[in-house]
């Protein structure tokens, strides 16, 4: 992976009915399946920056996409 803007795709897997809290949105329902994230990284650091955040343990959650990672 390299330091290059651009855009990039991540897939999640969930296997079970879960409840997420997601920001000001408020508790919802995730239903068990794949879901797809379409994100751009045309800022410092690009791709790299950008997908290495969504991998931290610990972070600030900012991006609904961020709350969601936790199931």
């Amino acid at each position: 992976m390299n330091s290059e803007s651009g855009t990039y795709t991540l897939i999640y897997r969930n296997r079970s009915k879960t409840r997420v809290q997601v920001g000001r949105l408020g508790k919802i329902y995730i239903q068990p399946g794949y879901y797809i994230y379409v994100g751009s990284a045309f800022g410092p650091g690009g791709v790299r920056a950008r997908v290495s955040r969504h991998f931290r343990k610990t972070k600030r959650s900012h991006w609904h996409i961020d709350y969601l990672r936790e199931f």
